[in-house]
């Protein structure tokens, strides 16, 4: 009597269909072109940036403007203040030139002429409009630096002591401030050389505080172009930045758009720089962006109809693992896509005898699967008249060939166990041999027979043969298909029939559920990070 419950082979095989389409369904999607990532997108565009590049660009053109005024202002001050300071020198070096060089009756060795001759000497001087309030004083002293004459009373001219000094000729210069009260506060500058008579020597102070004023006059005009420059610069500044900022503003603009879904947006800019060149590279872009914008919601499209694929396919497995007495059945199924073209089969022909079909069809995925699910109502609707693996097959070859497309067709190995009897009648219709493992020792049943699809009827029925296998206590029956034994790792080398056989040899006393829980275990160690090379199906039938 076969009874349909649930047992520990359907827990095995419920993990396997589980495990086709896992990575499909938690694989997280992407949302190219969505309007939520494009929201997020227009946020960091427009939130939390620091200075425009505008402005950016403003402060350094008025920065650069106002650095390069005041430094040359500050160069062209320098330089006339010492212009300024060289012809002071030079005149009253000049002035004391012309007072050494007097004749020696200028210099009477009475006082009073001498004074009354300095006197129309620095009375000339005054005449001169060019001279006018420059001269302070003119101190004459004798050989031992007694005073002699002198154009201002002793009360009322006093010098600081000198602050700086340097050499003209024979003229000593010296910088210093009156301290006198009637010059209280002047600069002054002093120009000391010795007589020509070498009888004493000249002191001539003339008024340095023109130095001062040119001084103050410069620094008010450095500062006065400095903030002209920065007007001028701010001005010329914005209009430059706008000229060279705006179509980089409409290129931001044209990306914000984009970023918020509007995939079919193009860029207005048309210059020749490398501004233009941005924008069409842009406008090539959102034209990529919008084509695998497509090409994914199609490819979406294509995944949800394999899950739905994939779903039918699990739906056409067996759903329960029949519990036979004193026998132990477990399968595995695995696709290499999402769809594949392996499947396998229970069918309760009666209560004595179940069918078991293992099939491999030509190619993979969505025609694989589909050739699968046809394959599967034909022998399902031949087996159940049918005691007769032979029979069976060649009545579903007849009606499979004739829908096939040249050079497709399926390998089937198809087994009617009688269950009371424990005897198994096998066929194969160009299928991997049936592995069959006794006492330890694998043997290896392969009746003769070419795949389903090859050949609408008299060279398949000629081939196809059966063979009858009585069991006992401790054998392992395994059908599979070449998924398992041409499994491939990393450097292409196949798992292959020598170390599955030796695998079937050596765990030929575990549990049906267990030895097949163990190879699928090997074939993954072995396959390591290389992808499934091909569908891979599993059915153990192991007598207690």
């Amino acid at each position: 009597m076969v009874r349909r419950t649930t047992g520990v082979g359907e827990t095995v095989r419920r993990s396997a269909v589980r495990g086709v389409g896992t990575a499909s369904r938690t694989a997280p999607r992407a949302k190219t072109g969505s309007r939520v990532e494009g929201h997020s997108v227009a946020s960091e565009m427009e939130g939390g940036r620091g200075l425009g590049l505008a402005t950016k660009f403003s402060l350094l053109i008025v920065g650069t403007l106002v650095v390069a005024v005041a430094a040359v202002a500050s160069v062209v001050s320098r330089q006339c203040l010492a212009l300024v300071e060289e012809q002071i020198d030079l005149r009253g070096a000049a002035l004391l030139g012309e007072l050494l060089h007097q004749p020696s009756a200028f210099w009477a060795s009475e006082r009073a002429q001498a004074t009354q001759n300095v006197s129309a000497f620095l009375k000339g001087l005054a005449e001169d409009p060019a001279q006018r309030g420059q001269i302070l004083c003119l101190l004459v002293e004798d050989a031992e630096g007694h005073l002699e004459v002198a154009s201002a009373p002793g009360d009322a001219f006093k010098m600081d002591a000198p602050s700086r000094e340097r050499q003209i000729g024979e003229v000593r210069i010296t910088d210093r401030a009156c301290t006198g009260g009637g010059f209280q506060g002047i600069a002054a500058r002093e120009f000391r050389a010795e007589r020509a008579d070498r009888s004493g020597a000249i002191r001539l102070v003339l008024r340095a505080d023109r130095i001062e004023q040119v001084r103050k006059r410069l620094t008010n005009t450095t500062v006065l172009a400095v903030v002209l420059s920065f007007l001028l610069g701010s001005g010329v500044a914005v209009g430059l930045s706008q000229l060279v900022t705006r179509p980089i503003q409409v290129l931001v603009h044209d990306m914000q758009v984009v970023s918020q879904g509007r995939l079919d947006h193009r860029t207005t800019s048309h210059s020749r720089d490398e501004i233009g060149l941005l924008a069409r590279a842009f406008n090539r872009m959102t034209h990529d962006l919008r084509a695998a914008h497509v090409a994914e919601v199609e490819q979406r499209s294509v995944e949800r109809d394999l899950e739905l694929g994939r779903d039918i396919q699990a739906s056409l497995l067996p759903q329960r693992v029949p519990q036979l007495p004193g026998m132990e059945l477990a399968p595995f199924y695995r696709s290499a896509k999402v769809v594949g073209g392996d499947y396998y089969d229970f069918i309760a022909l009666d209560s004595e005898h179940l069918g078991i079909a293992v099939a491999d069809v030509s190619g993979k995925g969505v025609q694989g699967s589909m050739v699968m699910a046809m394959a599967r109502s034909v022998l399902r609707s031949y087996a159940t008249g049918s005691r007769s693996t032979k029979d069976t097959l060649a009545l579903a070859n007849a009606t499979i060939a004739r829908d096939l497309r040249p050079g497709s067709f399926v390998t089937v190995l198809y087994l009617i166990l009688q269950v009371a009897k424990k005897e198994l009648l096998v066929s194969s219709a160009g299928h991997n041999p049936l592995a069959f493992v006794r006492a330890g020792k694998v043997h290896k049943i392969n009746p003769s027979g070419i795949a389903v699809g090859f050949d609408k009827g008299p060279l398949f029925n000629s081939t196809i043969a059966e063979t009858r296998v009585a069991l006992q206590g401790g054998d392992v029956v395994v059908a599979y298909t070449d998924g398992v034994v041409e499994a491939m790792n990393a450097k292409q080398e196949e798992y292959g029939n020598e170390r599955f056989f030796r695998y079937c040899s050596a765990n030929a006393g575990r549990p049906a559920a267990a030895f097949v829980e163990g190879l699928v275990k090997e074939l993954d160690a072995h396959k390591g990070n290389a992808p499934q090379h091909d569908d891979i199906t599993i059915v153990a039938l192991r007598v207690l």
